[in-house]
């Protein structure tokens, strides 16, 4: 019994506040398809993360399938910057001063908040 109390207290209460200590919960509230250029501190890649239009995604560090970042700690890295790319390669905002725990959106966040549409191959 003593054990079932405990699991459930881990599921939960415990593992939810450890999951949001190393995560960012990414959530595009645009109209476009963006990718989220995660980076660190030093302005050292850590990820890249598609997030179709109106979608949301969490973001969790894992530096066990990152093996360039192998031995690094979140708190060797943060505050993060995440860059939010348009499909084409232009930026469409900016969001310095990251932490984990965060929840953000392009449209919080400084840029030009536009991307180019998509253009028709020629003949449509």
């Amino acid at each position: 019994m003593k054990f079932i109390k405990s699991s459930l207290l881990f599921s939960w209460i415990i593992a939810p506040i450890l999951l949001t200590a190393h995560s960012i919960t990414l959530n595009n509230d645009t109209e476009y398809d963006l990718t989220a250029i995660i980076r660190g501190r030093k302005g050292v890649l850590i990820e890249e993360v598609s997030v179709p239009a109106f979608k949301i995604k969490n973001w969790i560090y894992n530096p066990k399938i990152l093996p360039d970042l192998q031995g690094q700690s979140i708190t060797d890295l943060t505050p993060f910057t995440v860059s939010w790319m348009c499909l084409g390669g232009k930026v469409f905002a900016v969001c310095p001063n990251i932490v984990p725990g965060m929840q953000i959106s392009p449209k919080d966040c400084d840029g030009s908040h536009y991307c180019e549409p998509k253009k028709d191959p020629p003949g449509y």
